[in-house]
């Protein structure tokens, strides 16, 4: 329920971000940047997390099906991880084409 109050809050906090565009690099000591720059590179930071915590999550699932020497409950385990990890990136793959789509229209707006 948080995260979905956070992305919600964040969303209607976008048009007002993107209006102050010409003043945030100076609001926050970062020179030059507009607020469709650092919201960009904040999404993509966060991508770029998720990301990683999906390759170890791979590798986990590998792990752990490498070293369930023939026992069921081990292998479902592990199956169920990398399904877990496929699912997790087709939603962060859609989530970012979303978000992309948003910020170039806000960007253009």
């Amino acid at each position: 329920m948080a995260i979905i109050l956070i992305a919600a809050l964040a969303f209607l906090a976008l048009p007002h971000a993107a209006s102050a565009a010409g003043q945030i690099g100076q609001l926050m000591f970062l020179g030059d940047i507009t607020a469709t720059d650092l919201i960009s590179n904040v999404i993509r930071s966060m991508f770029g997390i998720a990301g990683t915590v999906a390759l170890i999550s791979f590798v986990y699932g590998g792990f752990v099906w490498m070293t369930a020497q023939g026992d069921a409950k081990k292998v479902e385990k592990a199956k169920d991880i990398i399904k877990n990890s496929v699912i997790g990136l087709f939603v962060m793959f859609f989530s970012y084409s979303a978000l992309n789509y948003v910020i170039d229209i806000l960007a253009h707006a």
